[in-house]
C-alpha cells in the first residue's frame, strides 16, 4: 500500500512539473534579497537562527502564542489537524462560526498565516483539509485553536490559491480562502525541487531514490558555514549538514517518503536524516556522503559511521521543532 501511495506522489509531482514548468524548465537564478539576508518581515520565516541553538528556531515562524503545538501531513486526532488535500471547496456551515485571515487573504509563500475562529468556532472538534492549487505545499504549523482561538499553517515552495477547510464529526464544515504568492528565492527552491522530481521514474523504489536525491544534492553542493539560513545549499549551492538535511527533506517530502531530521548530542552538533523504508527506520547523512562520496552514509544502521548519540528530530517539512528521541536504527541496507 505505501509503494502505491509513492508511486502516486511520484506521478502526481510530475505532471505538476510538466504541466507547471514545461519540458524545458531551468532553475530560477534570482534570490530575494531580503529573505536570502535572513531577514524577517510581515510574518515571513526568519532565517537567521543558530544551527547549533535548535530551540532557537522556534522563533524563526513570526511570534505567536499558538506556535507551540504541531500537526504534520496525515496526522490524525480529536480536536487536532490532519493535513491533506481535500477534492471540493464547501461552503462554511451556518452552526459552524466563523475563521479568517488575521492580516488579509493574501500572503507569500513562507509566511506563517494566521487564521482567527470566533468562539463558536474554536468550541468544534475540526479535521483540517486543503484544496487548491497550493494544497500540496499547505502545511500546518499549530492546532491549538481550541485555547488560542488561532490556526497557524504555511505555504512552501510553491504558490497558488488554497482553500483551508474544517470539518468537524457531524459533518458541519468551515472554510477560509487565501492567495499565495511567490517571492523569487521561494520560486528557486520550488524550481530545485520540481528538477530533482524530474528524474524521478515511477519504477524506483524508495531506496533508489534515497540514493538519487543524495546525488542530485550533493552533485549541486559543497560544504561550509549554513549562515543561518537552512535552505542556503538549494539557494547557493553551499552550506552545512543542517542545510543539506533540509534539501534532503523536501525531496524525500514531495514522493511521500517518511524523513525526519535528526540531530546528535555533544558539543558539536551535526545534523542528519532518518528515512522509514518498509516499517524500518534508516539513517541518510547526505553531508557526510558529499564529503566521503561513499554510500554507507545511507540507509545506515545507529551503530555505522558513529550515528549513536544523545538525538532529537523534527517532523515539521523543514521548519524545525526539535524533539526526543529519534528512531534507534538497526540495519544498513547494501546496494
Amino acid at each position: 500500500m505505501k509503494s502505491m501511495i509513492r508511486k502516486a506522489g511520484i506521478l502526481l509531482a510530475m505532471s505538476l512539473f510538466l504541466a507547471v514548468h514545461g519540458p524545458s524548465a531551468v532553475p530560477a537564478a534570482e534570490a530575494d534579497p531580503d529573505l536570502s539576508s535572513g531577514k524577517s518581515s510581515s510574518g515571513v520565516i526568519d532565517l537567521s537562527g543558530d544551527m547549533d541553538e535548535p530551540a532557537d528556531l522556534k522563533n524563526q515562524v513570526s511570534s505567536d502564542p499558538a506556535a507551540s503545538g504541531q500537526a504534520s501531513s496525515g496526522q490524525t486526532a480529536s480536536g487536532q489537524t490532519s493535513a491533506s488535500q481535500a477534492s471540493s471547496n464547501p461552503v462554511s456551515s451556518a452552526n459552524a462560526g466563523k475563521i479568517k485571515p488575521a492580516s488579509g487573504s493574501s500572503v507569500q509563500t513562507g509566511q506563517a498565516v494566521v487564521l482567527k475562529l470566533n468562539k463558536k468556532a474554536a468550541s468544534h472538534d475540526w479535521t483540517w483539509t486543503f484544496s487548491g492549487t497550493a494544497a500540496e505545499d499547505a502545511h500546518i504549523l499549530s492546532s491549538d485553536y481550541k485555547t488560542s482561538k488561532r490556526l497557524k499553517l504555511t505555504v512552501w515552495p510553491s504558490g497558488g490559491t488554497l482553500t483551508v477547510i474544517g470539518t468537524d464529526p457531524d459533518g458541519l464544515t468551515i472554510s477560509c480562502d487565501l492567495e499565495v504568492s511567490q517571492s523569487s528565492v521561494w520560486k528557486k527552491r520550488a524550481d530545485f525541487r520540481a528538477n530533482a522530481l524530474a528524474g524521478v521514474s515511477p519504477s524506483m523504489s524508495e531506496e533508489e531514490l534515497v540514493v538519487y536525491f543524495a546525488e542530485y544534492i550533493a552533485d549541486r553542493a559543497t560544504y561550509g558555514p549554513g549562515q543561518g539560513n537552512f535552505f542556503r545549499v538549494i539557494d547557493e549551492g553551499v552550506g552545512d549538514c543542517w542545510c543539506y538535511s533540509t534539501a534532503f527533506k523536501l525531496l524525500a517530502d514531495a514522493v511521500g517518503i517518511e524523513t525526519i531530521i535528526v540531530k546528535n548530542g555533544g558539543s558539536k552538533s551535526h545534523y542528519w536524516n532518518q528515512v522509514e523504508i518498509d516499517g524500518t527506520w534508516y539513517n541518510v547523512d547526505v553531508q557526510g556522503y558529499d564529503t566521503n562520496r561513499s554510500h554507507k552514509w545511507l540507509l545506515a544502521s545507529n551503530s555505522t559511521h558513529g550515528f549513536n548519540g544523545d538525538t532529537s528530530f523534527s517532523l515539521n517539512h523543514g521548519i524545525h521543532y526539535p524533539v526526543s528521541p529519534a528512531h534507534v536504527c538497526t540495519e544498513t541496507l547494501s546496494f
